[in-house]
């Protein structure tokens, strides 16, 4: 998974550099919202289910997200099925 998505950054950063980072944020959940429900793509971010414990809590696995990244909530189905939690 981590060669795929360096080739997917390598090709697709260029172009990405060349928005504002709002429009370069949204257009890349776009792209997860849209090819993420082809299930041949969406194995590819699948995310292991790595539980850790962090003061007395148990979550799911080590991946977080920081504060105001989905401000909107527009992408919490995509972020959920990339392991975020």
């Amino acid at each position: 998974m981590k060669f795929c998505n360096r080739i997917m950054y390598k090709a697709i950063k260029p172009f990405l550099f060349l928005m504002s980072a709002e429009k370069a944020h949204y257009f890349t959940m776009g792209l997860f919202k849209i090819f993420g429900s082809l299930p041949f793509i969406a194995n590819l971010f699948k995310a292991e289910n790595n539980p850790v414990e962090i003061d007395s809590l148990r979550y799911k696995n080590k991946v977080g997200l920081a504060a105001g990244f989905d401000k909107d909530g527009r992408f919490v189905n995509e972020l959920y099925k990339m392991g975020f939690g």
